[in-house]
């Protein structure tokens, strides 16, 4: 259904009160939707780098901690393994990194 036969769905059964509050939460949940669509695209940007960083620093060793890495949902915490990638010296370095 488009968003102008849902528009006017909504004005001919509802009242003006009505129509404008079900289009703010119609809002709100396309914000919301918005909003996780761009952090899964920040996830998975993070992974990526993440894992050529890894495969970088230590060849395909580095690839052995990857499903630790994606058990990860928080974006600080992916941030926070991408730099320590360019810094550490061995793979339980990083595992700090991951396990706080």
């Amino acid at each position: 259904m488009a968003v102008a036969d849902l528009k006017n769905m909504v004005e001919k059964n509802l009242s003006a009160d009505q129509g404008e509050m079900i289009m703010d939460v119609a809002e709100k949940i396309k914000e919301e939707g918005i909003q996780q669509g761009i952090q899964q695209g920040i996830r998975k940007g993070l992974m990526e780098a993440i894992e050529m960083g890894l495969h970088l620093r230590f060849g395909a060793e580095g690839y052995r901690i990857m499903p630790d890495i994606y058990r990860i949902e928080d974006i600080n915490v992916l941030r926070a393994v991408k730099e320590a990638v360019k810094n550490v010296k061995t793979l339980d370095e990083i595992k700090i990194v991951i396990n706080r």
